[in-house]
């Protein structure tokens, strides 16, 4: 490397126009990359299509749900890049010494280079955009909103990004390590979190293994790739937008890769610089390295290796015996291996054992508290009063309900549930999967999630609690909430309608199709009736036989709608209805018909030739005998 360009100067300043304009020229092969790549995504889609689709691309937003998602992992890794370049000097001894030589101050050698790396990605956004623009003249159709909302957005990311990354860059010596630094530092608060729960959710009864995670918020490539474009609609034309709050969220990113942008100042201030080529390069940070790795090797190899072991959740102590060990054993390697590299050595062994052993024991003791429910998370079920809305998940269905008496049941249910937890939830084989989520008056949510075994009891019986459980999901309410269309049933949004039924002359299913008309007399006298009695709509725990089969005929009814009237689409925003269910168009109707349902039945009677057969009869008339049946009740559930 050749640094002649670099003029020794006898007076220091905070900017250095020959380091600035060096890496500028020096790595241009990245920022032509970096502009290529943004060509590829941003104008090139529109420049490739005929007339319409250019206008649809132009008018839709299509460069704005490009540079959301496309453009935040794109900034993600252009950042990472450009840090290896700008700071290349910082780990390598030789490069290091003769930069450090000269009579410039540390803080406008770092400066210069992170301006240098961050004027050439905002400076290739400024050329796609005039690019973009040009190209929007060139068909007569520029869409200014979208193109300033663009750089603004890939900025912003840029910024967020480039600036965590010279943090990264602060902490090592190593250039093969600081990619790897970057990375796991994005996703760390994501995956720890999700790696903690699916640790926790193999012993501590209810608490789900996936969802939301509280602090998913600390990885912001995970929330900016998770969603930001809405859409809405202006008649029949999508609206692409980034809601006040999206902008909130990148806002706040883009401040908090600042804030890095200056903490990798301070480091850089204080940095040793003969730690080049070292994996931690800043001393007050290798304990944390240690036992960071150490208790991310034990979290990632401990379960994956359980979970090659016990394919199923279970909580005996020998399971549990034996996820203790493979915990330790994961952080044996991560703790000592850490040490193998920042010492350079294998030898490592001798007299290292003290941390290593106290790690094991804090995390044998936080683990056991968990184990045993010291802190009171499966004993807790909130008050009635403090609950405004129940949504339960079972039987591959979700029911909500705000019904005071729905709502005490179902607590009813859960504090059952929580009072048998030996019984329930002492086999490996689940026959239930149940999960109860609360909403609170406080605004908070409350989420358990149950796997239980034959002990819950028989759907059947309705002393049991699993009779409980589905009386409790077929009461009016959560039948309708399940039931219920957003989509009006007029005969212009009615696609196709028809009734599948198992025609025993046939010996197999077939389908009787109802015209638009019939279909909205059919739904609106006899199929919502009988919803609204609880007589129609109803789903089964147990679709084996008994109550289910003799319940049931093999005949379902299926509404396919279709709205994309601007005049629906105009009255959901008017009603304020969220923008995922503005841009809805499409909805399906489903279910199967039960014994009792005797407006729909005596339609049915009435208007066509179809001859109801029972689900057991049915059951009875194939071949395969109880396998068969399972396939075909599973389907017809609901």
């Amino acid at each position: 490397m050749s640094w002649e360009v670099l003029i020794m100067q006898s007076k220091t300043s905070f900017f250095n126009k020959k380091i600035f304009f060096s890496s500028l020229s020096r790595f241009w092969p990245l920022w032509g990359a970096y502009i290529l790549v943004l060509f590829a995504i941003i104008p090139l889609p529109m420049l490739g299509g005929n007339a319409a689709q250019q206008a649809q691309y132009l008018t839709s937003g299509g460069i704005m749900s490009e540079g959301w998602s496309g453009g935040c992992i794109i900034s993600a890794i252009m950042a990472a890049a450009t840090s290896m370049c700008v700071f290349g000097y910082l780990y390598n001894t030789r490069h290091t010494g003769m930069m450090t030589s000269l009579p410039i101050g540390r803080g406008a050698m770092y400066f210069s280079a992170f301006s240098a790396g961050l004027a050439a990605m905002l400076a290739s956004d400024l050329i796609i955009f005039l690019i973009t623009l040009l190209a929007e003249a060139g068909i007569n159709s520029v869409n200014m909103v979208y193109l300033w909302q663009w750089l603004a957005v890939t900025a912003m990311m840029n910024l967020t990004f480039y600036g965590f990354a010279a943090f990264c860059a602060m902490l090592t010596g190593n250039l093969v390590v600081l990619p790897l630094v970057y990375a796991v530092l994005e996703f760390t608060a994501w995956a720890v979190e999700n790696l903690v729960r699916g640790l926790l959710s193999i012993f501590v009864f209810g608490l789900p293994n996936s969802g939301t995670g509280v602090m998913t918020f600390l990885s912001p490539i995970i929330m900016l790739t998770s969603g930001g474009i809405d859409v809405t609609y202006s008649g029949d034309v999508a609206v692409v937008t980034i809601a006040p709050e999206k902008w909130l969220m990148l806002g706040a990113y883009c401040a908090a890769g600042a804030v890095f942008a200056v903490l990798g100042l301070l480091i850089y201030r204080k940095r040793r610089m003969e730690s080049a080529t070292d994996v931690v390069a800043v001393k007050v940070l290798k304990p944390v390295f240690k036992y960071c790795l150490a208790v991310g090797c034990g979290l990632v190899l401990g379960l994956w290796l359980y979970n090659i072991i016990y394919s199923y959740r279970t909580s005996s102590a020998a399971a549990f015996c034996v996820l203790l060990l493979l915990l330790f054993a994961g952080a044996f390697i991560g703790y000592f291996a850490a040490d193998m590299l920042m010492k350079k050595t294998f030898r490592v062994f001798a007299g290292n054992w003290k941390g290593y052993i106290i790690l094991c024991c804090i995390g044998a003791a936080l683990v056991l508290c968990c184990r045993f429910d010291i802190f009171g998370y499966e004993k807790h079920v909130p008050d009635a009063a403090q609950v405004k809305s129940v949504t339960i998940q079972t039987a591959s269905d979700t029911v909500s309900m705000k019904d005071p008496d729905n709502v005490a049941a179902a607590l009813a249910l859960h504090s059952d549930i929580v009072a048998n937890k030996a019984k329930y939830a002492r086999s490996d084989e689940t026959i239930y999967a149940l999960t109860l989520k609360y909403e609170l008056a406080n605004g908070k949510t409350m989420v358990r999630s149950y796997d239980l075994n034959s002990s819950f009891g028989k759907a059947g019986d309705a002393a049991s609690d699993a009779g409980k459980l589905q009386a409790l999901i077929n009461t009016p309410e959560a039948i309708a909430s399940r039931k219920t269309l957003t989509l009006p049933v007029t005969a212009q949004n009615i696609r196709y309608c028809n009734i599948s039924y198992y025609d025993k002359t046939i010996g197999g299913y077939t389908d009787f199709n109802l015209t638009p008309e019939q279909a909205v007399q059919f739904y609106t006298e006899c199929i919502l009736p009988d919803i609204n009695d609880g007589k129609l709509g109803r789903i089964w725990l147990d679709t084996y036989g008994g109550d289910y089969e003799s319940s049931v005929y093999a005949l379902t009814l299926n509404i396919d709608l279709y709205d994309s009237s601007a005049e629906a689409a105009k009255n959901k925003a008017a009603a304020g209805t969220a923008a995922s269910a503005v841009g809805m168009t499409d909805e399906y109707f489903f279910t199967t018909l039960t014994v009792d349902a005797s407006r729909t039945l005596a339609w049915i009677k009435a208007n066509t030739t179809i001859e109801p057969v029972l689900m057991k009869d049915y059951n009875a008339s194939q071949s395969g005998g109880q396998y068969a049946a399972a396939a075909t009740t599973q389907k017809f559930n609901g």
